[in-house]
């Protein structure tokens, strides 16, 4: 996958999600569906862990306001909540640095 707001790794049993969309990594609609996929990409692996973390001065600054609009909310929303969804999928203990 290429992916264009994360750096995804996994090496020795560790998975790694890197938000790479400096300085805030302000999370839009298209970098949540990004980790969705990375976190999906994780499920049934045997990780010893899972370790989220960011470039730039912050992990997150929080959501793109642009996304809170009456045509993109709904789907923001959705795409936001599955991100917990499938963290709860993967049985490996997630460190978010």
């Amino acid at each position: 996958m290429d992916y264009k707001t994360i750096i995804v790794e996994e090496n020795d049993m560790v998975g790694r999600i890197i938000f790479n969309s400096p300085p805030l990594n302000v999370l839009n609609i298209n970098m949540m569906k990004e980790i969705n996929e990375a976190l999906i990409k994780f499920q049934g692996k045997n990780l010893k862990s899972l370790i989220i973390n960011a470039n730039g001065k912050a992990l997150s600054a929080g959501v793109d306001v642009s996304d809170h609009t009456k045509e993109k909310v709904h789907e923001m929303i959705s795409v936001f909540h599955e991100i917990f969804t499938n963290l709860l999928k993967i049985s490996a203990p997630c460190s978010i640095k």
